[in-house]
């Protein structure tokens, strides 16, 4: 976990001291597959949402859902094959979206690792 926690930081001062945005939500965790999160998005900002993975992580990627008609709806994704990952999306109203981490490769022996997500708006 000290890997992650140490770019966190490294991505948290770019984020907000060299991009002018404001960090609103950060976490981590372990992923064998994937994992879901959910937060609260509004009309009033644009969003950008950054996973990024461990050494053990050779590709990461995130999608993006909104409930609509009972169930969740796509409305953005990144999958480029990469151990980071980025979306930005200004949702078109408040709502709860749901956020979802995907280890889609790990490196070769490995098949758990530790994962990074930051959102945050201008």
């Amino acid at each position: 976990m000290a890997a992650i926690l140490s770019d966190a930081g490294t991505l948290a001062k770019k984020i907000e001291m060299e991009l002018g945005q404001e960090i609103v939500r950060m976490e981590f965790d372990i992923v064998q597959t994937s994992k879901s999160t959910f937060r609260t998005l509004t009309a009033d900002f644009e969003y950008g949402i950054l996973a990024f993975g461990d050494f053990r992580i050779k590709d990461i990627d995130i999608k993006v859902y909104k409930w609509v008609n009972n169930q969740w709806s796509l409305v953005e994704k990144d999958e480029e094959v990469k151990p980071n990952a980025i979306v930005t999306f200004k949702p078109p109203f408040t709502a709860e979206y749901r956020i979802d981490i995907i280890a889609a490769t790990f490196e070769e022996g490995h098949d758990v690792g530790h994962y990074g997500l930051i959102v945050f708006h201008d």
